[in-house]
């Protein structure tokens, strides 16, 4: 073999090794960058599962509030008991507790068993509440002393529940 094809030899397969490395980087790049994407896509259901659990967290907290300046005490434990044993999944103690409430529904109380209902996913509590409020419409809803009422209850809770938190 002569001097210029040794030359050129040696050039293709630099050129060659040099193509090789350049895949080979590219590949690993590729493949560090789509576990890379994994992990984010990973960390991001993390973060978004760690939102909804503080949302839940907070909601439960203020439904806390609503539920404790309530007057009728009774009615109030059943409805704390229906939103800690939806948070836990004890079926049982819920679905009693949502029987009671459902069966003592009052003009004092409705608006917060709808919240709860809405709260907890309790479509049989939603549907009983929606049924007492359009039944007592005129002692709701176009009630201003029922109206200020609520408001005020809400006001209590929300200024209970900025003290503690």
């Amino acid at each position: 073999m002569n001097e210029s094809t040794k030359n050129t030899s040696s050039n293709s397969s630099s050129k060659g090794n040099s193509l090789v490395m350049f895949l080979s980087k590219v590949v690993i790049s590729l493949l560090l960058l789509g576990y890379g994407l994994h992990i984010c896509v990973e960390m991001g259901i993390i973060c978004r599962k760690e939102t909804e659990k503080k949302d839940l967290d907070l909601n439960s907290n203020v439904i806390f509030y609503l539920i404790a300046a309530l007057d009728d005490q009774r009615w109030a434990l059943n409805a704390m008991v229906h939103l800690w044993s939806k948070e836990y999944g004890i079926k049982e103690a819920q679905n009693k507790s949502s029987e009671f409430l459902q069966s003592k529904l009052s003009i004092s109380n409705v608006w917060v068993a709808y919240i709860l209902a809405e709260s907890t996913g309790d479509k049989g509590l939603l549907n009983a509440t929606e049924v007492f409020i359009s039944k007592n419409f005129q002692k709701t809803i176009l009630d201003t002393i029922w109206l200020e009422q609520v408001f005020t209850k809400i006001s209590q809770a929300a200024e209970g529940f900025q003290l503690v938190f």
